[in-house]
């Protein structure tokens, strides 16, 4: 699966909806960080996910279309810049792990990159 993975609304396929929240749902737990929180409260409708303060909602979108991946942030004044939703009701069940895969990967460096330029991450200076 090389082409994009669209999770933006593009209408959703009932029929199917269970199985596909199942795929996803696995997906969802084994790929992405346990930093990230994420729910969806029945079968068609997104998963909503809140990434933690230090992650932007817009960056991640841009890294996401890098790994070839459409979603979208949500407007959220709870939780400015920091949601997203994944619509999964319309695609493939591969397309669904392989994406949410893709997704977790970004997740998994953008939450290092965060790390490292937090107050406090231990740094080395070598040489004077």
């Amino acid at each position: 699966m090389d082409g994009v993975i669209s999770f933006t609304a593009n209408g959703m396929d009932a029929p199917g909806a269970s199985s596909r929240l199942h795929a996803a749902m696995e997906a969802m737990r084994q790929y992405v960080p346990h930093t990230v929180a994420w729910h969806c409260r029945q079968p068609g409708e997104p998963i909503s996910v809140t990434l933690p303060p230090s992650l932007s909602a817009g960056e991640l979108v841009l890294r996401a279309e890098r790994a070839r991946l459409e979603v979208s942030v949500v407007d959220d004044p709870l939780a400015p810049d920091r949601r997203i939703e994944l619509h999964y009701a319309h695609l493939p069940e591969a397309e669904i792990t392989e994406g949410i895969r893709r997704l977790g990967h970004c997740l998994a460096s953008y939450s290092e990159l965060a790390a490292r330029h937090a107050p406090g991450y231990p740094t080395m200076l070598l040489g004077t």
